[in-house]
């Protein structure tokens, strides 16, 4: 059952940017968001380095604090695939804690 559930477009901000990448870096998050193509894909994701460590430390994956967030792009950890893959904040639908 979702902790946190936001359902809307995200404004591009700096506070919800922050928000996002905060509960990414403590949790497990479920994104939905429109790809490049404008499908939609849901990704569960996290930043948690613990979530990452055995990937990082079998050296399959980048460090955890290597990894770029800017003002329009996220990279996160995809769990499902087990490899970075990024998103852009504008094209967020919704996000959930997933516990």
């Amino acid at each position: 059952m979702p902790l946190f559930c936001m359902e809307i477009f995200m404004e591009n901000t700096e506070s919800n940017r922050n928000a996002v990448v905060n509960l990414l870096k403590t949790n497990n998050v479920s994104v939905r968001f429109l790809k490049a193509d404008n499908t939609e894909r849901v990704m569960l994701a996290t930043l948690r380095p613990e979530a990452i460590k055995h990937y990082v430390f079998q050296k399959k994956a980048e460090e955890p604090d290597k990894v770029q967030i800017n003002d329009d792009y996220c990279t996160v950890w995809d769990l499902e695939k087990k490899a970075w893959r990024t998103f852009r904040f504008e094209t967020v639908i919704s996000y959930d804690v997933v516990t």
